[in-house]
């Protein structure tokens, strides 16, 4: 992700900006798992029931939010201001400072290969895990 001047398209930093991820879960066989992995975040929020996985890589400095508990189409988010329990439990919001771009990678983990499956993928550019 990379912000841009909208007059000069020359980058511009973002002193302070917030992303929420929604609707990290799994398929309701368990085969498929969705995640989020990004780089040069500040923070993170997640529920106090959270059923969203958080892991580390020292290696290349990411962490990786990843689904735990199966959803359907019916629980996704259509409104950010206005998540049920449940879909605030699937979510992360991510927190950046003076950042100009960042990297996330959007993927689904098949545990056994198969055919025809797609996900959404839905974000937004605002803090929807934090209490205004």
């Amino acid at each position: 992700v990379r912000f841009l001047d909208g007059l000069t398209l020359q980058p511009k930093v973002m002193h302070s900006i917030d992303f929420t991820f929604f609707d990290l879960d799994m398929h309701v066989t368990g085969n498929e798992v969705k995640y989020v992995k990004l780089w040069g975040f500040s923070s993170f929020a997640l529920t106090r029931n959270t059923e969203v996985n958080v892991a580390v890589d020292p290696i290349d400095g990411s962490t990786t939010f990843q689904g735990t508990m199966p959803g359907t189409d019916r629980d996704r988010p259509t409104d950010p201001w206005m998540l049920s329990s449940e879909q605030k439990n699937k979510a992360v919001t991510l927190h950046f400072e003076d950042v100009a771009d960042f990297k996330v990678e959007l993927g689904s983990i098949n545990k056994i290969p198969h055919w025809g499956a797609h996900h959404n993928f839905l974000f937004v550019a605002q803090p929807s895990l934090q209490c205004g």
